[in-house]
């Protein structure tokens, strides 16, 4: 027995094989557990704050609304990292990493990778 499948049915399959998988997201969290990524930072001229990320993906650094982030210190935890600063350069931190910047970076997105 042969059956036929007709263009709009291969059409659907493609569609369906070629579209990019979703992508997971890093959550931001308390900061209750030394696993986590750590963040302290500052937006132009502001007070310092601490944030903290779980979880494979990537996570748009938020920060202040309207104000560029600025990264004083970052501990990775125990998870590999790619940071992305504000003009799109990729610097790879790996586990356990605890880095004081004595020149703060602007700081665009934090990709937590998994295991």
């Amino acid at each position: 027995m042969v059956k036929k499948v007709s263009l709009a049915g291969v059409a659907a399959i493609l569609v369906a094989l070629l579209q990019p998988a979703a992508t997971a997201s890093a959550v931001e969290v308390d900061c209750v557990d030394p696993n986590f990524v750590r963040v302290w930072w500052h937006p132009s001229g502001g007070p310092t704050y601490e944030t903290c990320f779980a979880g494979a993906g990537r996570n748009w650094f938020r920060g202040a609304v309207g104000y560029s982030s600025w990264m004083q210190h970052l501990r990775t935890g125990n998870n590999d990292i790619t940071f992305v600063d504000c003009n799109g350069t990729t610097v790879d931190y790996g586990r356990g990493s605890d880095i004081s910047f004595s020149t703060h970076r602007c700081v665009a997105w934090i990709n937590i990778k998994p295991y």
